[in-house]
Formats: structure tokens, sequence, C-alpha cells
């Protein structure tokens, strides 16, 4: 059975939390934190035990104007994902913790993408096109695997994704 998390689209300026709900409408997780400084943390906290379920850790490279994400679960390193600028789209260099390569295919600027592993196998489906909630996006979970973490990493790509478009002309 496949898995759904549904996000509502938002400016990641705001300073109070937002909900990821289920399919049902509830909420399962909070996010905590910003995106407006060159380091923060965002928290995933699970909203029925109020536990850290995971942390992604944003650092600017000044020289290099890229920004580099670090997704830990439990206090270990689930993921590194840079964000590499190119002029036509974007793209993301995204190591699992043990060396796996993941890889984004589609359109993140008009939420529709896929996650998928090195040999092409899809994780996850992003797009509005998933939820029934309107304003809301939804992460559609393919196989059994952890979908904190991948609810970490696509909240990163969407503040990586409305950074650039608050900042495109």
């Amino acid at each position: 059975m496949e898995t759904r998390f549904h996000i509502k689209e938002r400016a990641w300026s705001l300073p109070e939390p937002f909900i990821v709900s289920d399919d049902a409408g509830s909420a399962v997780f909070e996010v905590r934190g910003t995106f407006s400084t060159i380091e923060d943390d965002l928290v995933l906290v699970d909203r029925a035990t109020k536990q850290e379920l995971a942390r992604a850790h944003i650092r600017q490279n000044p020289l290099l104007l890229t920004l580099h994400y670090e997704i830990y679960r439990n206090g270990q390193l689930w993921g590194s994902i840079l964000d590499r600028f190119r002029h036509f789209h974007e793209d993301f260099k995204i190591e699992a913790g043990n060396g796996v390569a993941l890889h984004v295919v589609g359109d993140i600027r008009s939420w529709n993408f896929t996650l998928s592993d090195d040999a092409g196998h899809p994780l996850a489906h992003v797009g509005r096109q998933y939820s029934p909630f309107p304003g809301c996006y939804a992460i559609q979970l393919e196989r059994d695997m952890d979908a904190m973490a991948i609810v970490a990493l696509v909240i990163v790509i969407d503040m990586v994704r409305e950074q650039k478009v608050q900042t495109t002309p």
C-alpha cells in the first residue's frame, strides 16, 4: 500500500511551524525552523509524541554561493544534499549516508518530480496531483523505506525551490 504525506505550500520566511498531514487530513508531523540564515536547522517532529524524527542542517558555502544540507535520523547522517546552481533547471547531488546516490527526475518548479535510486527505481513521487487538499502537494512513497527521511529530503527541496521562486525575476 502506498503511503502519502500532504504539505501545504507556503512561504518559508514565516516563523511558525507548519504541518505535514496524512490522507485523512490529520496532522502527523510538524516542521520547525526557518530558511532565512546562512546556517539553520529544520526539525521534523512527531505530532503525537513530540519526538524529534529528523533534523536537516543547512549550511551555505559563502565562496561558492551554494547550499549544503545534511539530514540526520536518530543522530546519524542519513543523507547529504548539494544544491548545484544551473541556469535552466534545478540540480541536486543527493547521497544517502550509506553512499547510495539518489536522483530527482522531473520538474521541481512545477511540483512534478520523482525521487529514484541509482537503478532508476522510484522511491517517491512528489506533486500537486497526488493531493486532494487545496494548496497542497503530496509525497507518495513507493516502497517500504525511511518515510521520515524522505519527507525531510522533500522539505529541503521545497525550501530551495521557494527561495529560487522568490529570487527569480
